[in-house]
């Protein structure tokens, strides 16, 4: 049995059917189940107080914390751009040329209030955090895509295409100044603005502060083991691009507890769908995870049994099970 847990976000069946995990159970003959994280999407408490939030964490999950500088890979070159254009904000910032930004932007506030400025530019931040952590080439948004994007002036205007996105998670905010950190400071090439204390000051809503979050951060390391896992057959899978790696497991504790970097690849982009554009070296790292995990499989798995929530039936191809909602 394959278990897929889902992130810091509502769980896709597409998990299920597509991905380096799937392509994976159809070698192995195994059923592929992919479970939410009880603290997302439709498995999260609907009212998502405070109150919700801290009886959810008293289940608490094995994940690694930590603090993180994070630092983008754009060329030199293209780097100059993005410092240049975070500089004229954090100007017309000093400026308190707030009507101008609200223009450009569209921003909907006039402010000066620091909270809500590092919030903004965080904001603008966030696409080269999130090419900088995927980096999937041939796929989303990679740190060549979006370098091209900051110095290609043939469309006349320098200015990104505005596109739907997500709201922000609660629980995962409340998760990050729980128990995790994972605050970020971005100060190469990005604003000045965005310093460590201003990303911790949001855990503030929840009634907490710095040292709550720090007696959080080492308590959960203490109880899963942080860098130094107690468990045993399990194989961190890293890219280098990835600036969350230094958070991972990056080197060998033993034969049990193996670590694989993949040069100049992202965050999870072993799971994705293989193509023929893949990397030689994505290609053999999987094949390293494949080979490894057929060690730890019992012999004679055999068929795949088919057991999607009720049924039982022998099939040829990954059988399929989604669970979206945890009675806790």
């Amino acid at each position: 049995v394959f278990l897929y847990i889902g992130g810091e976000s509502q769980v896709n069946y597409l998990n299920a059917l597509y991905g380096g995990q799937v392509e994976l159970a159809r070698k192995m003959g195994a059923m592929v189940v992919v479970s939410e994280h009880r603290l997302f999407g439709e498995s999260m408490n609907p009212e998502g107080t405070t109150d919700s939030l801290c009886l959810l964490f008293q289940f608490n999950i094995k994940y690694m914390s930590g603090f993180l500088e994070v630092e983008p890979s754009c060329r030199k070159a293209q780097k100059q751009f993005v410092s240049q254009a975070f500089a004229e904000v954090d100007n017309m910032i000093e400026r308190n040329e707030f009507h101008a930004l609200k223009e450009t932007f569209d921003w909907c506030i006039y402010t000066d209030n620091q909270d809500d400025l590092a919030s903004f530019v965080m904001n603008l931040a966030t696409p080269f955090i999130t090419a900088a952590t995927y980096n999937n080439e041939g796929r989303d948004s990679t740190v060549a895509e979006l370098c091209e994007v900051m110095t290609n002036s043939s469309q006349g205007n320098n200015m990104f295409l505005y596109n739907n996105h997500n709201s922000d998670l609660r629980a995962w905010l409340y998760q990050k100044c729980s128990q995790l950190g994972f605050c970020t400071t971005l100060d190469c090439p990005f604003s000045k603005l965005l310093t460590l204390d201003v990303n911790m000051r949001p855990c503030e809503v929840f009634g907490l502060n710095k040292e709550q979050l720090k007696a959080g951060i080492k308590e959960i390391n203490m109880e899963f083991g942080g860098k130094n896992p107690s468990a045993s057959r399990i194989i961190f899978v890293n890219g280098d691009v990835d600036p969350w790696h230094v958070l991972s497991v990056t080197h060998e504790i033993s034969p049990w507890l193996p670590s694989i970097m993949i040069p100049a690849s992202a965050h999870g982009v072993d799971l994705n769908p293989s193509n023929r554009n893949d990397p030689r070296v994505l290609t053999l790292a999987r094949r390293v995870v494949a080979t490894r995990g057929a060690r730890w499989t019992p012999r004679g798995a055999g068929d795949v049994v088919d057991r999607t929530c009720g049924g039982c039936a022998r099939k040829r191809t990954p059988c399929v099970c989604i669970v979206t909602r945890w009675d806790i």
